[in-house]
């Protein structure tokens, strides 16, 4: 371990609890942060651990209301990880954002 990186310490209750929600099923660190009480990025540190050591691996990712995919999405035990989708092309992105301009722009004509 070097020495920049800071040793974690995981208490036996949060591991239970963690252990818990992964036998119910994939889940994701927003799921473990609401059933520990901890704050996201410890619970990501300690995802990131046990996902170096094959304890879990990623079957998903969570998408954000863009469409993006942030938040992987994890199952107990060793597998394979599921890849992220390579990111839109900017002439897509562009394409979608000029038809909501021209969305917004048509209700403010209604509304007035």
């Amino acid at each position: 371990m070097s020495a920049s990186r800071k040793k974690l310490k995981l208490n036996v209750l949060t591991f239970a609890l963690m252990l818990r929600e992964f036998q119910s099923g994939p889940t994701s660190s927003k799921d473990i942060v609401e059933i520990t009480g901890y704050q996201r990025h410890t619970v990501t540190n300690y995802l990131r651990v046990l996902h170096d050591k094959g304890c879990i691996h990623i079957v998903g990712y969570e998408e954000d209301a863009f469409g993006r995919q942030r938040a992987p999405v994890y199952a107990l035990g060793a597998g394979k990880d599921v890849p992220r989708r390579p990111p839109l092309a900017y002439s897509i992105t562009n394409a979608r954002w000029r038809e909501r301009q021209k969305f917004r722009e048509m209700q403010e004509r209604l509304a007035a």
